[in-house]
């Protein structure tokens, strides 16, 4: 708007300037129209020197036609002043306005600011890209961490877990097996108990058979002993003696004798090794071990006579107490 207006007020004295000196009315307006150009341009592209020059031009032709009083003409050096900017302008123009390089700076630095401002926002979408798939694999690796901890941790329960029920095996082992030695000797203690009560009980009738039994005095003849044939037998807990003949000492020594039970001696080893044979044969106790636990002898032992009892081929005459080492006595 300053623009027009500025122009608007210089373009009338230019043409009053221009009909002063002589242009005809019809063509006078290319006076200011010529001005307004040229300096417009030289203002475009920032040329210093034609910027002056068409200053210079547009206040000369100002001042020039309000100091000629109106009805007179204008003198020869107004004339040929107001003639001579028309062909300067066109020199100018001919020549080519330069600037000082001001706008050519100018615009090359608004462009590489424009292509610096394209790669910053292609750079910034990048980083945006990046940082997208970067929180992505982020969150990839925290799931996946999350899921090996919780793992850990499973399996870490189910350690614990193992290891409590393997302390509850052993735990339960060792009392099965502490029971099962605490029935073997129970048991063992048991037969003692049974065996020593069923020979007394074997023994206690004959004792007082014994008692009841009247002495049969001998049979003499003239002071001799009767033939061996008419003497009482004399028996050892109810078994003939092996000559028949009476014993020796008095009667009273031998009914002593005889009245101790045989059970109350301990047992030998060969014969609580007997009975843990017997009783691994007959199916009683479920292991060779057991048997000698309960009667306390060597395991080893049992089972190698138990082995020995248990044969392929066994023939009609030979049982298995009898491969077993175990004789009638026993």
């Amino acid at each position: 708007m300053a623009m027009a207006a500025a122009a608007a007020l210089t373009a009338k004295g230019e043409w009053d300037l221009a009909v002063l000196v002589h242009y005809p009315k019809p063509i006078a307006f290319l006076l200011p129209v010529a001005l307004d150009v040229y300096l417009a341009t030289a203002a475009a592209k920032r040329a210093k020197v034609d910027i002056a020059i068409g200053l210079l031009l547009m206040i000369a032709c100002q001042v020039a036609v309000h100091l000629v009083p109106e009805g007179q003409e204008a003198p020869w050096q107004l004339v040929v002043g107001a003639v001579c900017v028309p062909p300067i302008i066109a020199l100018r123009a001919t020549l080519g306005m330069k600037g000082n390089g001001e706008a050519e700076e100018q615009a090359a630095r608004e462009q590489a600011a424009a292509e610096e401002l394209r790669a910053a926002r292609q750079a910034a979408a990048e980083a945006d890209r990046l940082r997208i798939e970067v929180e992505g694999r982020l969150a990839e690796e925290a799931r996946a961490r999350q899921v090996a901890e919780e793992t850990a941790a499973a399996l870490r329960d189910v350690d614990a877990q193992a290891q409590e029920a393997q302390a509850a095996r052993e735990a339960a082992e060792e009392r099965a097996r502490v029971a099962e030695e605490r029935a073997a000797r129970a048991e063992f203690r048991a037969s003692r108990v049974r065996t020593d009560s069923n020979r007394d009980a074997s023994t206690r009738p004959a004792r007082s058979a014994r008692v009841a039994e009247p002495a049969t005095p001998p049979v003499t003849h003239n002071g001799a002993a009767t033939d061996a044939s008419v003497r009482q037998p004399v028996t050892h807990t109810g078994d003939a003696s092996p000559a028949g003949d009476a014993p020796t000492g008095n009667d009273s020594d031998a009914s002593g004798g005889r009245d101790a039970p045989a059970g109350d001696a301990p047992l030998t080893r060969d014969e609580r090794l007997t009975l843990a044979v017997m009783e691994v044969l007959e199916g009683t106790v479920p292991s060779a071990r057991a048997a000698a636990l309960k009667h306390d002898v060597d395991p080893r032992a049992v089972q190698r006579r138990v082995n020995a009892a248990r044969p392929q081929g066994q023939t009609e005459g030979q049982g298995p107490l009898a491969r077993a080492g175990v004789t009638d006595t026993q």
